[in-house]
């Protein structure tokens, strides 16, 4: 009985490092493609040749997402539809889908939580009043210019370097970007600063959903048990589960990537569109958005267009 329940644990263990290991090397996988694209970035001084770069870097998401992504995060969404199935209808067992509550690993969360930290950050430092009462704009432009209080800056700075690509409608290249203007992150900040009650806190919600998730695997693991065959169906579910907890939540990793592929590739026409605002071509640098790829090819060429 012992050896079996040895063999048991390290089975489990097994399957656990084997999740660690399938989120670690996508990780390296993502890292690797952003640090080329940034590279290369910085390299081109041109607009002809960073068009050549966008249009190259534009073709490159959909090959990329089926051969690195799709693999990892059917895992997770593949067992997730598997123990629906295998539960549906159950009796006294609870929807399959509460057991991607809260699920961990997943971009938008972690974007959420590292957001609270500032917020404790700013509470830590005694400005939290400071920031509820000031205009979300002015804290905004302030943030800009780097006039935030003390301990407050450095958080709200290593929170933009991750997240400042993203924004509002942020599949479209010519749309302001976080770290452009973060007013709405100011905003989002001085609502989180708002909560009174400990059990509202990002952080106490998520570790809430995650236990409510692990007890609604336990009933659909119990309830499948007393089935006939439960005693393969019983261990089944309980591994599907704990392979949608571990993989599931990379389903949103994809556009997480593609935004900042296209948060380098504003970038690189924006350097453009500075240097078009100050030959007097456009009137502001975020112009260069207004421009069609045929207009652009013209600039990049040397040609004079209105």
């Amino acid at each position: 009985m012992a050896r079996c329940i040895g063999i048991a644990m390290r089975t489990r263990s097994s399957r656990t490092d084997h999740a660690r290991r399938v989120r670690a090397a996508l990780r390296r996988a993502i890292d690797a493609s952003l640090a080329s694209v940034r590279t290369r970035c910085a390299a081109e001084t041109t607009l002809a040749a960073r068009l050549a770069l966008v249009e190259e870097i534009l073709t490159r998401p959909p090959s990329f997402v089926i051969t690195t992504f799709l693999p990892r995060v059917a895992g997770g969404l593949g067992s997730l539809n598997a123990l629906r199935l295998l539960t549906s209808g159950l009796p006294g067992a609870p929807d399959a889908m509460e057991a991607t509550l809260r699920l961990p690993h997943n971009v938008s969360t972690e974007m959420d939580l590292a957001l609270w930290q500032v917020a404790c950050a700013i509470r830590g430092a005694g400005a939290d009043a400071r920031f509820v009462s000031a205009e979300a704009r002015t804290l905004a432009a302030e943030c800009l210019a780097r006039g935030l209080p003390d301990g407050v800056q450095g958080p709200v700075d290593d929170f933009l370097e991750l997240y400042g690509m993203r924004g509002v409608a942020e599949i479209d290249l010519g749309r302001v970007r976080w770290h452009d203007d973060p007013t709405p992150i100011m905003q989002v900040l001085q609502s989180y600063l708002r909560i009174d009650d400990s059990e509202q806190a990002p952080e106490r919600r998520f570790a809430t959903g995650a236990v409510a998730a692990e007890a609604a695997l336990a009933r659909l693991a119990d309830a499948a048990g007393r089935t006939r065959g439960g005693w393969l169906k019983r261990p089944l579910i309980r591994w599907l589960g704990r392979r949608v907890r571990a993989l599931a939540g990379l389903r949103e990793s994809p556009k997480f990537y593609v935004i900042r592929l296209f948060g380098m590739v504003r970038a690189a026409l924006l350097a453009s569109g500075r240097e078009l605002s100050d030959r007097g071509v456009l009137d502001r640098a975020d112009d260069i958005f207004y421009l069609d790829l045929p207009e652009l090819t013209a600039f990049g060429s040397g040609k004079q267009r209105d």
